[in-house]
């Protein structure tokens, strides 16, 4: 079965909040590449402290954010630069994709 931008973005949610060691209220990951080479950081806002806290970023996530990208080209040709996807606790989230100028 071929994958679709609907369902890695749903596996990309899923993986974050399988990522996140406590109960939280809302998450993002930021991917950057640049290059080839891809960077990534993940945050949540906890429950029990409501501070930003960082979480490690599990390499499944990795590998959909590139598939993600390469399935989601501009004009058939540029590819973002930057991914912000943001999940709330009610697993409702949003990806804003940044391409280059």
């Amino acid at each position: 079965m071929s994958a679709t931008v609907e369902g890695l973005t749903q596996q990309i949610g899923q993986a974050i909040t399988q990522a996140i060691p406590m109960p939280w209220q809302a998450a993002s990951v930021e991917v950057l590449f640049e290059d080839d080479v891809m960077t990534t950081q993940g945050s949540y806002l906890a429950i029990h402290d409501a501070k930003r806290h960082s979480f490690p970023i599990p390499g499944s996530i990795n590998r959909l954010f590139a598939q993600l990208r390469g399935m989601t080209r501009r004009d058939g040709t540029s590819m973002w630069v930057k991914a912000t996807f943001t999940i709330q606790s009610d697993k409702v989230f949003t990806v804003d994709f940044k391409y280059a100028d």
